[in-house]
């Protein structure tokens, strides 16, 4: 079996996947958005390889394969940067939230105390 078809398989398998966690609101659009690119780019990897050897080989890789991984290590890091953003963005609204209660709550004993006096 050819190598070529067992990669699009696999990543057409994995493609389905997202877009059903997607459908099924297990995963919002912009979390899958980093991983529907990687997939995208697995794709055409895949299916357009000549035109990539020869753009490897230009950029001054020996082996494709050479390539192949340094874009993937590089896709990582870029998925481990967006998701550190969206971290520190759920962080500062937790943050917010919990000042928010903590005056609400302050507020709520407040009014209690004015009724017991």
């Amino acid at each position: 079996m050819n190598v070529k078809y067992v990669s699009v398989g696999l990543l057409v398998f994995v493609l389905l996947g997202i877009l059903d966690f997607v459908r099924r609101d297990k995963l919002s659009f912009k979390y899958a958005f980093g991983w529907l690119l990687a997939v995208v780019a697995g794709l055409l990897c895949a299916v357009f390889q000549s035109f990539f050897e020869k753009m490897a080989r230009s950029l001054g890789f020996e082996l494709f394969s050479n390539a192949i991984f340094f874009f993937c290590v590089f896709l990582a890091v870029v998925l481990g940067l967006l998701l550190t953003v969206f971290l520190c963005q759920l962080s500062r609204r937790n943050d917010q939230m919990a000042q928010r209660i903590a005056l609400l709550e302050k507020s709520l004993d407040d009014q209690r105390s004015e009724k017991e006096a």
